[in-house]
């Protein structure tokens, strides 16, 4: 390894470059079902209706996920209800008629084409990857062991802070999209004198970078709360 090579690596080692993924990055199951199930009925003809339905099911889920938040309480809730209905269903499954429910289901839904399908996966996927590309190049953070900066916008604006005694505050809100958006969470960084404070949403591999933030500032005095 060359010198400069070197050097680069202790640099990222002795700082950390911290970014927040856009909240649309939820919807990255959806785009790939869209992919998938397009090319299938791309390949595969008379099952538009199937596939439109796989499609239609994951995408309610999706948007249950993005909007409604799933605490950790909520997440038990959930779970005891989805297993007393689950019960019922297989107990009384011979009263209950789920071919019937199934068939209704598939043949009130149009079904869409693959190429729609498809096309509709790609542009979620694009948007996703360009939002992601924009807040990693030119909305983020630089934490090390002397100071804060907080770097925004195309044009680059920076802002300096002192490190030391840096207030740090960790939350997941929502265990479902933490467990989509790559066990993201929520990091809250204010300077010493409180004078700024910075609320990055979305931030990806959350427990790894608090990890990473405290073994950077572990020879200061930093305060280190955790929700």
């Amino acid at each position: 390894m060359t010198e400069k090579a070197l050097k680069k690596k202790k640099k990222e080692k002795e700082s950390i470059r911290i970014f927040g993924m856009p909240k649309g990055v939820v919807l990255w199951p959806t785009s790939l079902t869209a992919i998938i199930c397009g090319i299938i009925a791309i390949i595969v003809d008379d099952i538009d209706k199937t596939l439109s339905t796989i499609f239609l099911l994951v995408f309610t889920i999706n948007l249950a996920i993005l909007f409604f938040d799933f605490s950790r309480g909520a997440v038990v809730g959930l779970v005891g209800i989805v297993f007393g209905l689950g019960t019922i269903a297989v107990v009384n499954k011979e009263n209950i008629p789920f071919e019937r429910i199934l068939d209704t289901l598939e043949q009130s839904i149009g079904g869409a084409s693959g190429e729609f399908l498809l096309i509709y996966g790609l542009i979620l996927l694009l948007m996703m990857l360009l939002g992601t590309l924009f807040n990693r190049t030119f909305n983020y953070y630089i934490v090390s062991r002397n100071e804060l900066v907080s770097k925004t916008g195309i044009l680059g604006d920076a802002r300096r802070y002192g490190a030391p005694n840096l207030s740090i505050t960790k939350t997941i809100p929502d265990i479902f999209e933490s467990l989509i958006m790559f066990g993201a969470g929520n990091l809250l960084l204010v300077t010493p004198n409180r004078d700024a404070h910075f609320y990055i949403e979305n931030v990806p591999h959350i427990n790894r970078v608090e990890k990473r933030l405290r073994d950077l500032l572990s020879k200061l005095d930093v305060e280190v709360f955790q929700l």
